[in-house]
């Protein structure tokens, strides 16, 4: 599935196009980094069907916690502390039914990681490992904004230097073997 996709992020986001779709690593040679593809996917998954501003404001949140992957381990433990909450344990699920965030608490003026974390992520129960294996997603989409210097630019410089002091604590989170490394297409796939 995460080459099917890599397959179509090729066609929709070359490096010499203007439609590019931030947060996928891609080099020169059109190779699509897998961990970046899924990171991309469950963004659109937990993103709302509405505009795009709205869209992307749940994007850009999503992409904030998926670089600082401590956050979502961190507001685990608190629930299952507070709550004694047991249904975070088991991280090796083999689906998850997910809903999406509502466009009313996307489009609140104090949305932010909080809700992103609350809902969808923790409603949801999304397993720890996907958000870790999304990093590469989180990562890459603030260091393409930030080149950008768009107008969330203070928030980006933010949140990428609390994932720089993560990294340092603590290294890049671990990935799924299976959906890890690079995706190289072939001449038919991006003609």
């Amino acid at each position: 599935m995460i080459d099917a996709w890599a397959t179509v992020l090729v066609h929709c986001s070359q490096p010499s196009i203007e439609s590019m779709v931030y947060g996928i690593m891609m080099d020169c040679g059109l190779h699509i980094h897998r961990c970046s593809v899924w990171g991309y996917l469950l963004a659109k998954v937990i993103a709302p069907f509405a505009e795009r501003s709205v869209q992307m404001k749940v994007t850009c949140q999503f992409a904030y916690v998926a670089a600082l992957p401590r956050v979502y381990e961190e507001a685990m433990a608190r629930l299952i502390t507070n709550d004694h909450s047991t249904h975070f344990l088991n991280l090796d699920v083999s689906s998850v039914t997910i809903t999406w965030i509502s466009v009313v608490e996307a489009l609140s003026p104090n949305f932010g990681q909080e809700c992103i974390l609350t809902n969808p992520i923790i409603d949801n129960r999304i397993p720890l490992k996907w958000i870790q294996h999304g990093f590469h997603f989180g990562f890459q989409y603030m260091v393409e904004h930030l080149v950008d210097g768009d107008y969330h630019y203070k928030e980006h410089c933010v949140a990428y230097g609390q994932m720089l002091d993560l990294l340092d604590s603590h290294g890049i989170p671990p990935a799924y073997p299976l959906w890890d490394g690079w995706f190289y297409p072939s001449v038919h796939d991006w003609k």
